[in-house]
């Protein structure tokens, strides 16, 4: 079951940060971010994890303002259980 976890929590890792497909990533990264609350042993990882991507991608302008609002909802979610 760990085991599990840990393969699933980072292939979802890896779906947030490496691009596949450009028409759909947004959208992708936006599930991602969300499912990635559900991984309580992870926890604190994720709120580092968001917070850098955050801060990394700000000046970007394929930051896209749904991404950016996923990420702060997870935060909020994340940083008040």
């Amino acid at each position: 079951m760990e085991w599990r976890q840990f393969e699933i929590y980072h292939r979802l890792i890896k779906e947030l940060v490496e691009p596949n497909d450009k028409g759909t990533y947004i959208d992708r990264q936006c599930a991602v971010v969300f499912e990635l609350r559900r991984f309580k042993n992870y926890q604190q990882l994720t709120v580092r994890i968001l917070e850098g991507l955050r801060h990394d991608w700000k000046d970007v302008p394929q930051f896209h303002a749904r991404l950016k609002k996923e990420i702060d909802l997870a935060l909020n979610d994340l940083k008040s259980t």
